[in-house]
């Protein structure tokens, strides 16, 4: 029997195409179906790259038997987490409720309306017995658990829905209040200098105190995620934090970042790094590579490069931790140009952990090496190293085992390498490189997610300005235009999910609000509307873009996406004004949180999108002052300062969940500044830029565009207009506010005039 998955815009559901359960993708038409059936609905969450979705999917879902029963006893729905995150988060929140853990497979069981009543993750085809008397029963024997209680004790399944819909709605609620406290803060605008400088080293001290000393990360045991967002806020307060603890803070991120480096975490061969270690040490990773793990790892990598060359105080701690930070950044993006890009010029969302060799999955067969093999690659592909030094890098480099008692071994040296050896890998590499692209590869999720996709240009954009190749920022201008033209939707079209496009002027720029579509496959948008993650990064994009190239039409964009925010995720509430994590709209999962999804203030692995939003607002209150004047709560930087002067607080307490914030309030110092870079040669622009990004300024290159003309939307907001070169040469204004300083032609100047106040023009 076929099911309802063969038109899906998600490589997870189209995997599951092919099951004989009657699948059907979320949405209204699903839950209908149940309720007209009275029976429950069975909702499977999960993600294309999840190593257990596919073991539960071929154990369970492949199987007649099991899929019989499903089909008469359930309506079965299958959701990409990824593709739906509000979906996976209500419902994720439920299974921790009732089984205190989480993870996916994630496997719910709702009354028609879509409150859950009971959950779990991965069951096994037969019951298993853990060590002290544990038992997981199998899925079949929870599919029939399940069906006895609603056909028998249907009284009983509706106390426990209503009790589980009202315990995720009280944290929905919680959630709220953290939120609205936030956006009701008073503004710290008029606080003095630094009004920050407090929680950013009381966040600073209590990431030294979790921090592993002995392995490098933060917080013990395993399994070892990569810190990203407090990588982030660790390296902008070593540079603009308070004085006192930017040691501290520079010491922190160098050595986390060089043990990560280092680590099997990062794939020295192909390029990028894998989405976590499962030990504490970083020996042994779990394969699969996420885009936004390595979003924000580019992005860090390529800032911690270039740190020591920019500040006298921040030296590096070994003289090898630049080369190896800007071969770390530069690697992952050849990483994503390689392997990831898709038709359209966006990024794919995933790599698999697993290779299909011989017609069976085996985790991480793609980047594994028994010892024989890496001495013969290593001394095939650098002939003229003699066999002592050949042997000497393939021991050196030569991981753990994969699965105990085998030959395969993960590749990576845990350490730094000598000049020597790293001469003699350097001469190998592109050779090795080859030989792994000839081996079978990981099945690729190919969907390309707009909040991933935006960061990911982001990133680029300014490795581009710090590392200065050009190949860089081509790749996040194709980037940012696959967002604009695939995901970018006029707000009434956008709520529909698919089809049609924003009305583009002359200038291809959109005429009102652009609404952020999630997902797109092939160039087909997805179901689901954008979250305020994905409005706040694609935004993100857009001014980084406008910021690299001075061409309006990204700010115009930027600007469309800023305007659609506004209209349709800001709420009112008992407490005042709050951001939706999502387009309100959805019955059913509004009935399965007991309510709206109110935006988060805390990161994961990702950033959270309260804080994305709030740097999309710094910036727009120095670029477009007058627009983001006109904006909710006083205006984009008091609106932005209220987040941070609520959230940041909690850094001392949760600085690994609070660090997106925590990185703005490292760079307050500089909320009013502006660089506005034009004339002269491309290079000095560009090294102005990278000045501007270390610092926390907000730099621009001033528009090559004519000022008017047929093909160009005027700017009336336009923070470079005046800002002209000087006998054609390289020009660069420092402004704070509305003063600038006079223009002068190099760094070396802005770092003379980096320290005093600054005079109106002349």
């Amino acid at each position: 029997m076929a099911n309802q998955l063969a038109d899906a815009t998600s490589p997870y559901l189209l995997q599951h195409a092919g099951n004989p359960v009657d699948w059907r993708p979320w949405g209204p038409a699903a839950f209908a179906e149940a309720a007209r059936r009275d029976v429950p609905v069975f909702v499977s969450v999960g993600y294309a790259a999840c190593h257990w979705c596919h073991v539960m999917a071929h154990e369970s879902f492949e199987d007649e038997d099991t899929a019989r029963e499903l089909n008469a006893r359930f309506v079965a729905v299958k959701v990409d987490r990824e593709e739906h995150p509000d979906v996976d988060e209500a419902y994720m929140t439920a299974t921790q409720l009732l089984t205190g853990q989480g993870g996916w497979p994630m496997s719910v069981f709702t009354t028609p309306d879509g409150r859950p009543f009971h959950a779990g993750t991965y069951y096994p085809p037969t019951p298993r017995h853990h060590g002290g008397g544990g038992r997981t029963p199998s899925f079949r024997q929870v599919l029939d658990a399940v069906h006895a209680a609603w056909t028998h004790r249907r009284g009983e399944v509706e106390q426990a829905a209503a009790a589980l819909a009202a315990g995720v709605g009280r944290q929905s609620t919680a959630l709220a209040a953290v939120v609205v406290g936030a956006e009701q803060a008073p503004a710290e605008t008029d606080a003095g200098p630094e009004p920050f400088s407090g929680a950013v080293s009381e966040a600073i001290a209590q990431l030294a105190r979790l921090e592993d000393a002995g392995h490098g990360g933060f917080g013990p045991g395993a399994p070892k995620f990569p810190p990203s967002p407090a990588l982030g806020f660790l390296l902008q307060a070593a540079a603009t934090g308070p004085r006192p603890a930017r040691a501290q803070a520079w010491a922190l991120t160098a050595r986390t970042l060089a043990v990560m480096g280092t680590s099997s975490l990062a794939d020295p061969v192909s390029g990028g790094f894998a989405r976590y270690a499962t030990d504490q040490t970083w020996a042994l990773p779990h394969f699969e590579k996420m885009l936004y793990d390595n979003a924000q790892l580019l992005r860090w990598y390529a800032r911690w490069a270039v740190l020591g060359d920019h500040l006298d105080h921040l030296a590096p701690l070994d003289p090898r931790h630049p080369a190896l930070a800007r071969r770390l950044a530069l690697g992952t993006a050849s990483w994503l140009a390689e392997q990831m890009t898709t038709a359209s010029g966006a990024f794919a969302a995933s790599l698999d952990a697993d290779t299909v060799v011989d017609g069976h999955p085996v985790e991480g067969a793609t980047y594994t090496w028994t010892p024989a093999e890496l001495r013969a690659a290593l001394a095939a592909e650098a002939p003229e190293a003699g066999p002592a030094e050949v042997g000497h890098l393939a021991e050196v480099l030569a991981g753990v085992p994969v699965e105990p008692g085998t030959a395969a071994l993960t590749l990576h040296a845990g350490r730094l390498l000598t000049e020597a050896e790293q001469d003699l890998w350097d001469r190998a590499l592109p050779g090795l490189r080859r030989r792994v692209a000839s081996r079978p590869q990981p099945a690729r999720d190919g969907k390309e997610v707009a909040a991933w996709n935006g960061m990911t240009v982001t990133a680029l954009a300014e490795a581009w300005a710090l590392l200065g190749e050009d190949r860089l920022l081509d790749q996040a201008l194709a980037a940012g235009e696959a967002i604009w033209r695939v995901h970018c939707r006029p707000l009434a079209v956008a709520a529909a999910g698919a089809g049609g496009e924003a009305p583009r002027g002359a200038d291809g720029t959109a005429r009102g609000p652009a609404h952020v579509l999630r997902s797109a496959l092939d160039g087909r948008p997805g179901p689901a509307a954008g979250t305020l993650a994905d409005h706040a990064q694609a935004a993100g994009a857009f001014i980084a873009l406008y910021r690299s190239t001075g061409r309006r039409r990204w700010k115009v964009r930027a600007r469309t996406v800023v305007d659609a925010v506004v209209g349709t995720l800001v709420v009112r509430t008992d407490h005042g004004p709050a951001l939706l994590a999502a387009p309100a709209g959805d019955a059913v999962l509004a009935a399965a949180q007991g309510g709206p999804s109110f935006a988060s203030p805390l990161d994961g692995a990702e950033p959270s999108a309260l804080g994305a939003w709030a740097e999309v607002l710094l910036q727009w209150h120095v670029l477009a002052p007058v627009h983001a004047g006109t904006l909710p709560a006083g205006g984009a930087r008091a609106w932005a300062e209220r987040l941070l002067a609520h959230l940041a607080r909690l850094g001392a307490q949760a600085p690994l969940e609070t660090a997106t914030v925590l990185r703005l309030a490292a760079r307050h110092g500089a909320v009013e500044d502006l660089l506005v870079a034009t004339g002269g040669a491309a290079e000095d622009r560009r090294r102005a830029l990278a000045w501007a990004i270390v610092r926390g300024v907000v730099g621009v290159q001033a528009s090559p565009e004519p000022a008017t003309g047929p093909d160009v939307a005027a700017d009336p907001d336009d923070v470079t207009a005046g800002r002209g070169s000087r006998d054609g040469g390289t020009a660069l204004y420092l402004c704070h506010g509305t003063l600038c300083h006079a223009p002068v032609d190099g760094t070396d100047a802005l770092d003379r005039l980096a320290g005093r106040g600054p005079a109106p023009d002349a």
